[in-house]
């Protein structure tokens, strides 16, 4: 008796099992890839990332935002912004 359909069995739920644990991987990496930054200035500013091309909008004096990890060099010699 052949056993090709268990065999193939087992393989699709390994490669789907692989391909959900890499994506999840790639999610917590987008993740963990961010920094804060907080505008200290008196009225709004946008600043459009140096390397993504993002642009980020501090609204209002005190506003915390998410920034990606790339642009965030560039974002540090902004002196109305400070890294938290």
């Amino acid at each position: 008796m052949c056993n090709c359909g268990s065999k193939r069995d087992n393989y699709t739920n390994q490669v789907h099992s692989n391909a959900t644990s890499r994506f999840e991987t790639v999610q917590e990496k987008a993740a963990v890839q961010q920094v804060q930054f907080q505008y200290n200035g008196k009225t709004s500013l946008t600043v459009i990332g140096n390397i993504t091309g993002t642009r980020y909008r501090f609204t209002v004096p005190g506003v915390i935002l998410a920034v990606d990890l790339k642009d965030a060099a560039g974002m540090s010699y902004i002196q109305m912004l400070c890294k938290i």
